[in-house]
């Protein structure tokens, strides 16, 4: 049990905290969701840079019940999330010790026609790519105002969840996002970085990808959360095509210059 810890506010009840390197622990967790039935959907949410915290959604096949969660785990990472009893941490420390018995599988490559395999959207945001992923502008960037600091790290090959990640795969886009913090030239407060797997979870791509999300100031930060109360609710809102392209012109001379 030493590589997980319980968050002293939860956005779930069986969210738990890993060393951001860590991916045969995440793998372990994921798979014991999935073994025991708890969840197939779940968030990742990178809170610094040396813990990631793993969020797990439960399935339901309401389309209320599937935006009630995602509601939910919005307003505890906004405004803090419930904390357990030393009985409830117990429990839980009890069902993820079964993690060391768990089996990371071999990973299958899967090919399957989405939007992040089709070449005009990847050509469309391209703004750098990598061995293994690739880094786009986002065509719906969160925020008002400003530098909209939104970008994916996209997985080359069509890999439609975190649990066929490959470890040089996940180990890439960590350092793309380090890589992305560093380049960019306007004063970061705080960088976000998540990812999500499955409907419940609001994966709205079956290929998994890495949301970096970067804010000038508090103000800023709070329109983000905004934008993705509204995204919830009502879709999100695009850019148009030339404002995408500038943006993407933009970012593909700023991370490519000096290499």
């Amino acid at each position: 049990m030493e590589e997980i810890s319980f968050p002293k506010s939860g956005l779930t009840e069986y969210a738990v905290e890993v060393d951001a390197t860590d991916y045969n622990t995440m793998q372990k967790v994921v798979a014991l969701w999935q073994q025991t039935g708890l969840s197939e959907s779940y968030m990742m949410l990178q809170i610094d840079r040396n813990r990631v915290q793993m969020v797990p959604y439960t399935k339901t096949t309401s389309l209320v019940g599937r935006l009630w969660q995602q509601l939910q785990v919005l307003y505890r990472f906004t405004f803090g999330g419930w904390k357990l009893t030393s009985e409830r941490v117990q429990q839980l420390k009890d069902y993820y010790s079964q993690i060391a018995n768990q089996e990371v599988t071999e990973k299958v490559k899967v090919c399957a026609r989405c939007a992040f395999c089709a070449p005009r959207v990847i050509d469309s945001q391209l703004v750098f790519e990598g061995k293994y992923v690739q880094i786009l502008y986002n065509y719906a960037p969160i925020g008002l105002g400003g530098e909209r600091l939104h970008f994916l790290i996209v997985t080359k090959r069509h890999c439609p969840t975190f649990s066929l990640l490959t470890q040089e795969e996940y180990e890439e886009a960590n350092q793309l996002s380090l890589f992305l913090q560093e380049k960019v030239e306007t004063p970061v407060r705080k960088m976000f970085s998540y990812h999500k797997t499955g409907e419940d979870a609001g994966q709205s791509v079956p290929h998994w990808h890495l949301h970096v999300v970067m804010t000038e100031n508090a103000a800023q930060e709070w329109w983000g959360k905004l934008t993705v109360l509204r995204n919830i609710l009502f879709g999100s809102f695009q850019l148009s095509a030339e404002m995408l392209e500038k943006q993407r012109q933009k970012y593909y001379t700023l991370l490519n210059s000096g290499l």
